[in-house]
């Protein structure tokens, strides 16, 4: 009965406190306008005297139940700004969602949920809990799991206050410095110059092997969209509308003149209400259209990219250095981190990349560490009585 009623404490108290931080950073919101700064300074000090004034505060955060729902609670704000879109503009919102859930999502600032200071407030109250819990279980497994992630905690709110990401768009042999922002740790600022310059030397595709298929149209008023696509050498037969196709030969054609590339070619038998016709197409050859009209048949190469990668050459004051970013192998070059993150088919000699300052992130590192340290210390204890 006891165990319940702090169970229902710690529930109580957690909704009371995550619903008393959004009104108070909305009301703050509205006094920081005319008075920057003043809206943070006074929920900070209305927080510690609403605190100061429950008796049964530090019990609570004593409680190993208080942590547990203030994690579900963390997890289902976090799967909320998950589903939700981030920073968009209200008119976004209003025009996806319905008016009373887009005012909603405007006041709570739900909108921008991470760097919310209501959001925040809720991580430093959970980090003070883990503290607190950690005094009472005098054990070095307990201290480092929970120091862990609150080492984890502080590494992510100090990349989202003091980091920033944004994209460079480059072009072969010409030097750039600008990052367009995307994650601002300044307001009212788009645009970032770094303190040396970034030139693209070379950007490569690397592709998987050729591939053909055989693609069937379907017509849907006067246009045709994608009905199905085959691989032609795997001769597998097709049913489609009233019609049946079946593969009876597939092979690649050597061009007579060298350096020249192979043209795929394929036979197949089209059976329909009409007869059967014996047809042949090639990928450079006009698609062949059905009796009835409704469908167009084309062999059709595909090549599909495997990797493209970028050689870039970074330039300072005091130094010079050369590198090669490819997706999930980015670069770092005095504290920022260079991301391949997209490229343009059809012009090699550009590249886009993701550009990233995450102060941070040796902090989240070292929690990460604590808390397998912990966890292994913990486990090794189990095993060993």
């Amino acid at each position: 009965m006891n165990k319940e009623r702090h169970w229902r404490q710690a529930i109580q108290f957690n909704i009371l406190l995550v619903v008393f931080l959004m009104l108070s950073d909305f009301m703050f919101r509205r006094l920081e306008a005319p008075w920057p700064y003043l809206g943070s300074a006074t929920l900070f000090m209305i927080l510690l005297l609403a605190f100061a004034a429950m008796k049964i505060e530090w019990r609570i955060l004593q409680s190993v139940e208080f942590a547990a729902v203030f994690m579900m609670i963390l997890a289902a704000l976090v799967s909320l700004g998950t589903f939700l879109m981030q920073g968009k503009p209200g008119l976004f919102y209003a025009r996806y969602y319905p008016k009373l859930v887009s005012r909603l999502i405007m006041f709570l600032r739900l909108d921008n949920l991470y760097y919310s200071r209501w959001f925040l407030a809720l991580l430093v109250l959970f980090a003070t809990s883990l503290v607190v819990v950690s005094l009472r279980y005098k054990k070095l497994r307990f201290w480092l799991i929970h120091l862990g992630i609150i080492l984890i905690f502080i590494g992510a709110v100090v990349g989202d206050l003091f980091g920033w990401k944004g994209y460079m768009p480059l072009r072969r042999n010409q030097p750039s410095a600008m990052v367009q922002l995307e994650k601002k740790s300044a307001p009212n600022t788009d645009t970032l110059r770094l303190p040396f310059q970034v030139t693209l030397k070379r950007f490569d595709i690397l592709y998987y092997p050729e591939k053909y298929r055989l693609v069937i149209y379907r017509k849907t008023g006067s246009d045709f969209n994608l009905y199905t696509a085959v691989d032609p050498a795997k001769k597998k037969p097709v049913n489609f509308g009233d019609h049946f196709l079946k593969v009876k030969e597939f092979a690649l054609l050597r061009p007579p003149l060298p350096g020249h590339p192979a043209v795929g070619k394929v036979r197949f038998l089209l059976t329909s209400l009409g007869g059967i016709r014996d047809l042949e197409l090639s990928e450079v050859s006009q698609p062949v259209l059905t009796a009835d009209g409704r469908f167009v048949i084309s062999l059709q190469k595909f090549r599909n990219p495997m990797r493209y990668r970028s050689e870039l050459k970074f330039r300072a004051h005091d130094r010079e250095a050369t590198a090669m970013v490819e997706v999930n192998h980015p670069v770092s070059f005095n504290g920022i981190v260079f991301y391949q993150s997209d490229y343009d088919p059809d012009d090699q000699g550009f590249s886009g990349i993701t550009v990233k300052k995450d102060p941070g992130y040796p902090l989240i590192l070292l929690g990460m560490l604590l808390v397998l340290a912990g966890m292994i210390l913990y486990f090794y204890r189990r095993k060993n009585g």
